[in-house]
């Protein structure tokens, strides 16, 4: 008997991933998605519904958390900006984002005003430039090593962004 394989996506697809895993999709090949809206769109790129279910996000299911009022907002890497150069990221739509909210003073008074601390995560893949937001007061960063059970333990929300 051949063993059952399953995709785990590490976050909520964002993109039609469906030539990704059609040349893997047998028989004996699961698809895990996170929402109702995730699996209709997995189902309409592979153009079947067998083997795909919704699970949520299990990963998060058994952390526990002791709220500190502090909300992290994380956004996963585009995979359109590999291959640019340091000039090119800079200017890039992504970059220009990050920058406007980490620099959005009236949306960190916003927060503190009512009781909370806001904090970007930036993605592993973008840490080595976090130099681009070098007049940035640091303390919006969160810094902590990516260990999301210890992330998930400090915060109130977690917002993120694909």
């Amino acid at each position: 008997m051949e063993m059952p394989q399953i995709f785990l996506q590490h976050g909520v697809s964002y993109s039609d991933i469906s030539k990704m895993i059609k040349p893997v999709n047998h028989k004996n090949f699961y698809i895990t998605t996170t929402s109702d809206i995730e699996r209709e769109d997995m189902i309409r790129g592979l153009g079947s519904e067998d083997h795909i279910g919704v699970t949520g996000l299990p990963r998060f299911d058994y952390l526990k958390n002791k709220n500190q009022n502090k909300i992290i907002v994380a956004f996963s890497w585009r995979a359109s900006l590999l291959g640019l150069n340091e000039e090119e990221l800079k200017e890039s739509c992504y970059f220009e984002m990050l920058d406007r909210i980490s620099k959005d003073d009236e949306l960190y008074e916003e927060i503190s005003r009512r009781g909370y601390k806001l904090y970007i995560k930036l993605h592993p893949e973008v840490l080595r430039y976090k130099h681009f937001f070098c007049k940035t007061d640091d303390s919006r960063f969160y810094t902590d090593s990516y260990n999301c059970e210890r992330v998930f333990r400090k915060i109130s929300e977690l917002l993120y962004s694909n």
